[in-house]
């Protein structure tokens, strides 16, 4: 496989947060020369965008899965500007976050942006689902919190703001009918996320201060040390 050097985005979120509506918005305004590989996992549940997603004349849509923390996927035989990942809750996110970053290190290419769509109705109602956030929001610059469906506005302000201060320098912004505000802002390639995971290659040379981030460390049983709770729905 042969890449040039696209911007590659991978979107985080649960099955009703919008990824794919946000996606959408977000690929509007490209230019229609510009070629756009859509990773879409295989484990997704089947949704109304798929159909515009696919329809867009300058997309190309590869099924993907993650395995043994692995991006398993189509072939591809096309040089993209821009590559957009969208993964699967059904997914523990240290492992779509650890399979990207092989990924990325076997194309020899560089992570743009991580982007998680909040699903706050499910945050809400869920404490797992919370814990399984903030799990995405840990690795993520740019957060859209989807507000629809939310019974307890205070309780979404107060959300909000503790995730703004727990999580700073992330970004945060409101959706509004599965729009943001300015799609060129969400899709700049600027870093805010809390990992360094990606600022490093495995064979770099590391310094003694170096802390592993904490969603990727192992017990020498090879299991994560901190484990994310499945969403239960």
């Amino acid at each position: 496989m042969n890449l040039a050097t696209p911007k590659i985005y991978l979107i985080l979120g649960t099955e009703n947060s919008g990824r794919r509506s946000i996606l959408n918005d977000l690929l509007s305004d490209f230019p229609s020369k510009n070629k756009i590989l859509y990773f879409k996992d295989v484990s997704n549940s089947p949704s109304e965008y798929d159909a515009k997603l696919e329809s867009l004349p300058n997309l190309i849509k590869i099924n993907f899965k993650v395995e043994e923390c692995k991006i398993k996927h189509e072939p591809i035989s096309d040089s993209p500007e821009s590559i957009f990942f969208i993964s699967s809750e059904k997914c523990d996110p240290s492992d779509i976050i650890e399979g990207l970053k092989n990924w990325l290190n076997k194309n020899n290419c560089s992570l743009t942006r991580i982007i998680t769509n909040a699903d706050c109705r499910l945050i809400e109602n869920n404490p797992f689902a919370e814990e399984w956030y903030n799990a995405c929001i840990h690795f993520s610059d740019y957060v859209l919190v989807n507000n629809v469906g939310v019974n307890d506005t205070k309780w979404l302000n107060n959300w909000t703001k503790n995730q703004k201060q727990k999580f700073h320098p992330t970004r945060f912004e409101t959706v509004k009918k599965n729009c943001v505000r300015n799609p060129a802002d969400v899709l700049d390639s600027t870093t805010y996320r809390n990992t360094q995971f990606f600022d490093y290659n495995d064979n770099e040379f590391l310094s003694d201060d170096f802390e592993e981030d904490k969603y990727i460390k192992r017990l020498q049983n090879g299991d994560r040390e901190l484990k994310i709770k499945r969403i239960l729905k």
